[in-house]
């Protein structure tokens, strides 16, 4: 083999190891988002086990469970989802919602003016 031969040779392996190397990325990437979709669809598993769990009569008035509406919203916002007016409902992605803090501040605020 000659000298540029082996250079030739050379840069065919480097292509083929970009190539590579950006489907690993892209398939990184798809297990993330899998992941992520996996832990979104387990706390909606328990949370509709939790609502199957419960009789009718405690679905209906929450106040018998023991819990205020204020902590039912904790409970929410601890297993990952929005209870701002922004974005209800929908799962957190990542870090703590601003729009989320100033609704407990808010929430604080009323508890020791009220």
């Amino acid at each position: 083999m000659n000298k540029n031969e082996l250079y030739e040779k050379l840069n065919q392996l480097e292509s083929a190891k970009d190539v590579i190397t950006s489907e690993f990325g892209n398939v990184q990437k798809l297990i993330d988002e899998l992941i992520e979709e996996n832990i979104i669809l387990k706390a909606q598993v328990k949370h509709y086990e939790e609502l199957l769990s419960q009789n009718d009569d405690s679905i209906t008035e929450p106040k018998e469970s023991g819990q205020t509406s204020v902590e039912l919203l904790q409970s929410l916002y601890e297993q990952g989802f929005h209870i701002c007016n922004v974005s209800f409902g929908e799962h957190r992605r990542g870090g703590d919602c601003l729009f989320c803090e100033k609704f407990f501040e808010q929430l604080s605020g009323d508890d020791l003016n009220g």
